[in-house]
C-alpha cells in the first residue's frame, strides 16, 4: 500500500484530478493507492468553503469528477483506498476538525457521490482518526466522529509519540 496525497479546496478548482499516475505505477507494481481525499489547501488549513457547503452541495461538481475517475481507475486496474477529512478528531489543526456532526454528514454526502458514480465498487473507505495521547485524549471523542458502519470499510489510526520533544508528552509504549 502507498499513500497519495491530495488536497483540494477551491469550488472551481481545475486541478481536481484522481492521482492517476501515481496511482497507476502503484497498480502496475502490485501496489493498492490509499489516496487521501483533503479538503484543504496544501500550504495550510484554509478552506474556501465550510462543511455545511460541501453539506448543501456546492463542491458537488468537483467530488463527481473525482468520483467518476476514480471508478474509471477502478475498472482498469481495480481497488484503493480512500480517506477524507483525516485524524477529525484532533481537537482544531483541521478545519473539519470539532464539527462532529458536521463531520458525519460531509463524510456521508461524499461516499453518497462516489456511490452514485459507481466509484464505491473499487473504493475501500477508510476512516482515520488519531490517537495521540498528549494533554488531549483525543482516542476517547474519535467515536463521536464516526459515520457508520455502511460508510467505513476500515479503521485505520494515526499515532505520534513526541516523548520529550513537546510539553506534557512522554515516551509512550
Amino acid at each position: 500500500v502507498v499513500i497519495l496525497g491530495y488536497t483540494w479546496s477551491r469550488l472551481a478548482d481545475n486541478a481536481n484530478e484522481f492521482p492517476y499516475g501515481h496511482a497507476i505505477r502503484a497498480a502496475e507494481n502490485g501496489i493498492i493507492p490509499f489516496v487521501t481525499y483533503d479538503l484543504r489547501e496544501p500550504r495550510g488549513d484554509y478552506m474556501q468553503f465550510a462543511l455545511r457547503d460541501i453539506i448543501n452541495g456546492k463542491a458537488d461538481h468537483l467530488i463527481k469528477d473525482f468520483a467518476r475517475q476514480a471508478r474509471k481507475f477502478g475498472e482498469q486496474y481495480g481497488g484503493f483506498f480512500i480517506r477524507t477529512m483525516r485524524e477529525m478528531n484532533g481537537s482544531d489543526w483541521f478545519p473539519w476538525c470539532s464539527q462532529p456532526s458536521k463531520f458525519k454528514k460531509t463524510w456521508k454526502h461524499i461516499w453518497y457521490i462516489f456511490n452514485e458514480e459507481g466509484a464505491n465498487e473499487y473504493a475501500t473507505w477508510v476512516w482515520n482518526p488519531i490517537v495521540n495521547e498528549g494533554r488531549i485524549p483525543l482516542a476517547a471523542i474519535a467515536n463521536q466522529y464516526y459515520p457508520g458502519d455502511d460508510f467505513v470499510d476500515w479503521i485505520g489510526l494515526n499515532g505520534f509519540n513526541f516523548g520529550p520533544l513537546a510539553a506534557n508528552f512522554v515516551w509512550t509504549s
